[in-house]
């Protein structure tokens, strides 16, 4: 089956195609690899630099609400305080005793109160006056709205909803320090006392309360955003690292530029700092920047190729960034890609595998039918097809077996026609060489009774002459009557000779036996020489070495007769008497195998496409009433067929007697009797 040539060619064309589809598909694959590559990894940095704002921000949530939840804590501190005091304050008073009395008991008790060390109270009307201050005493009897101007939660309009049945409020305000250089945050409680219309107030400083508490509550989360940051990785090496508003890195893996300020790199890409290219960054998240940092086990070399996509969290101040190296996304764009060439390779084979066996299952009937077709051919007409399918080759053996069947009950028969067509062809060859060869006698009869006239004049003159010499009494001598008899029996050998070739030609003896070449030529010239010199062509011989040839003298004789016509019909039709000179060459040429006879004219040629088909039966460029076609066809035949000679034509041009002449040449080749 490999050497089918079918097989060949089915499983080189199925090869083809599939190579050439995984070809172009692979490569066309590795190129929307990378860019899939590349694009997943940039927009997994930027979900999950999303995710990590969104973390930050939720740290900052937690940390406001820590806030809030630390003042309400504060608030309700502030108000259990207030309210004990009051309490115990109003436990004190004396119905009996004037209420000046007592307002000035009250005032000093307030004044002397203190919780957790260095908490106060004090004390002031529905009209902003300061009736006691512990700490600043100096406002008392004063208005503190001037004071307090810088608070905007500190209204009047609070004040007086004191006074509508709302007996407690808290305050949020701004108190300038002593040095008057910072203001800080105060957080107040403040009770209505409604029948002396007095105000009894507390507060703390929020930043001073709350810093230790939020800088702890900080703390706990800005570790546990460390820990975030550092178990969230993009690719295999990428990470996040954040940092604030004045450039200072926050959190980054290494721990090493913790605390440092980003104003201290210069990215050599732009030649600006990273902080000044990181803000510029975060005005368009979706862009990344590039630049060349180092790695988190390379830390001294910067000359690793990374992208950063920032983001800025203005509740914050600070900034975000997802950074991944180059070299991440291609380890894994040429681990994806070699995987899709194994696969595609693995595919590739298994495609393979399968055409081969598909395309051997196809091809093996049609090679059995290939071999059944070859024994027929080689006519083993028993032989049959014993494939059995339900397909179009199924078909086709079931009919070349009834094919075979017909010519198996053919085969017997055939012989006999044939043996009778044969026999039909050679009488038909038969009666063709009868044909011609009767048609150069007629023609040849003319021209020897026409050469005839000839050695009869003579013969007739010169028994003319001695009759009247004898009639007139005139003496002959011995020399002429010698010589007269010697003319009369020169011409009458002449005569005989003729008749003889001409006989012999006649009477068609096929006798093949060893002869002469030139004799056969000589034979053939004394012939046709009387129709040479009637139509005024020279005759121009040039005999080699002779050679013995092993032919029948009748068979050349026709096939020479044959060729030379020829060249006579072509000088007749075209060449001039007056004009122009009319040759034709004979000449016989020894071989290592025989003899050549070589006929040439100077009867013009013929053209190259009758060249082609000039011994083609019935070919003829004659008119019908002049050639029959088959005088050529005749000579092939017997040079070729019979005595497995050769005969070559071609047209050939050439110079005689400096006059240029161009004609058919004729090499006829015959082996030697050895």
């Amino acid at each position: 089956m490999f050497y089918s040539s079918i097989f060949k060619k089915v499983i080189f064309v199925i090869v083809s195609i599939i190579l050439t589809y995984t070809i172009v598909s692979l490569f066309s694959s590795i190129s929307i690899i990378n860019s899939y590559v590349q694009q997943s990894f940039e927009q997994n940095a930027l979900n999950t630099l999303n995710k990590m704002e969104v973390i930050v921000k939720n740290v900052y949530y937690d940390l406001e609400l820590y806030k809030e939840k630390s003042i309400q804590r504060y608030k309700k501190r502030l108000k259990n305080v207030t309210e004990t005091l009051w309490s115990t304050t109003l436990a004190q008073i004396e119905p009996d005793i004037p209420e000046k009395v007592q307002q000035e008991k009250i005032k000093k008790l307030v004044r002397n109160a203190r919780y957790n060390g260095s908490g106060y109270f004090w004390i002031s009307d529905m009209d902003y006056k300061m009736i006691m201050h512990p700490i600043y005493p100096f406002i008392e009897g004063k208005n503190i709205k001037e004071y307090a101007k810088n608070s905007p939660d500190f209204k009047l309009e609070e004040m007086k909803l004191l006074k509508d049945d709302i007996d407690e409020i808290y305050a949020k305000y701004k108190i300038s320090s002593k040095d008057g250089t910072k203001e800080r945050n105060k957080l107040s409680y403040l009770k209505l006392y409604k029948n002396w219309g007095w105000v009894l107030g507390t507060g703390i400083y929020i930043e001073e309360e709350l810093a230790s508490d939020i800088k702890k509550r900080e703390d706990e989360l800005k570790e546990q955003l460390q820990k975030d940051v550092e178990h969230s990785k993009i690719g295999e090496t990428g990470y996040f690292f954040i940092f604030d508003g004045a450039s200072n890195v926050l959190i980054h893996p290494n721990d090493e530029l913790n605390g440092v300020k980003l104003t201290n790199f210069i990215n050599k890409n732009t030649n600006k700092t990273f902080f000044e290219d990181f803000k510029e960054a975060a005005k368009d998240t979706n862009k990344p920047i590039k630049y060349m940092w180092s790695k988190l086990d390379d830390k001294k070399n910067f000359k690793y190729e990374k992208y950063a996509w920032i983001k800025y969290i203005p509740e914050l101040d600070w900034y975000i960034g997802a950074s991944i190296y180059l070299q991440d996304y291609k380890v894994l764009s040429n681990k994806i890609t070699a995987l899709v060439i194994f696969v595609t390779v693995l595919m590739l084979l298994i495609t393979l595998f399968v055409s081969y066996i598909f395309v051997k299952r196809f091809t093996a009937p049609i090679e059995e039918l290939s071999e059944f077709a070859k024994k027929v051919t080689m006519g083993d007409y028993s032989t049959r097809s014993n494939i059995k399918r339900d397909d179009e080759i199924g078909e086709l053996a079931k009919d070349l077996n009834t094919m075979v069947d017909t010519i198996e009950d053919n085969v017997e028969n055939l012989q006999e026609k044939i043996d009778i067509e044969i026999e039909k062809n050679k009488r038909s060859l038969e009666q063709l060489f009868r044909s011609e060869k009767l048609s150069a006698m007629k023609e040849m009869i003319g021209n020897i009774a026409h050469h005839w006239r000839q050695p009869l004049s003579v013969i007739t003159i010169y028994a003319s002459s001695m009759k009247m010499n004898i009639k007139v009494g005139k003496e002959i001598s011995k020399e002429q009557l010698s010589e007269c008899a010697d003319t009369v029996m020169k011409q009458a050998n002449y005569l005989t000779k003729t008749i003889d070739d001409f006989k012999d030609f006649i009477k068609g003896e096929n006798l093949i036996r060893t002869t002469s070449a030139v004799k056969i030529v000589n034979k053939t010239v004394n012939l046709v020489q009387s129709s040479l010199m009637s139509n005024y062509i020279r005759l121009i011989r040039e005999d080699g070495e002779d050679v013995q040839i092993r032919v029948s003298d009748n068979d050349i004789i026709q096939a020479l007769i044959n060729v030379l016509n020829n060249s006579i019909d072509a000088i007749k039709k075209n060449i001039k008497i007056d004009e122009e000179h009319r040759y034709i060459f004979i000449s016989t040429k020894d071989t290592p195998n025989g003899i050549d006879i070589i006929i040439k004219d100077n009867g013009g040629g013929i053209s190259q496409e009758n060249l082609n088909k000039i011994f083609d039966p019935y070919f003829s460029t004659k008119n019908s009433s002049v050639g029959t076609g088959v005088g050529l066809s005749v000579v092939h035949n017997i040079i070729e067929d019979k005595y497995k000679g050769k005969i070559q034509v071609f047209n050939e041009e050439f110079v005689y007697e400096n006059t240029n002449c161009k004609g058919l040449c004729f090499v006829i080749s015959l082996k030697n009797a050895v």
